[in-house]
């Protein structure tokens, strides 16, 4: 699964909106849209921090 599609999920399992996401990964919460909807990929810098994130999110979902 990419990281995007993680992070969606994620987020909608602990009801964490774009800009909270944003603001945890230092991006703005346009750029999080972007990657949603598919118009931009994230670095692989930010990949990683991505995938702390999505790890974050999925255990404040538990």
């Amino acid at each position: 699964m990419s990281e995007i599609k993680a992070l969606r999920q994620a987020m909608k399992a602990s009801g964490t909106n774009t800009a909270e996401a944003a603001r945890a990964l230092g991006v703005s919460w346009q750029t999080v849209h972007r990657w949603i909807n598919g118009r931009n990929e994230p670095s692989p810098v930010i990949r990683r921090l991505l995938r702390a994130e999505i790890e974050r999110l999925k255990a404040e979902a538990k």
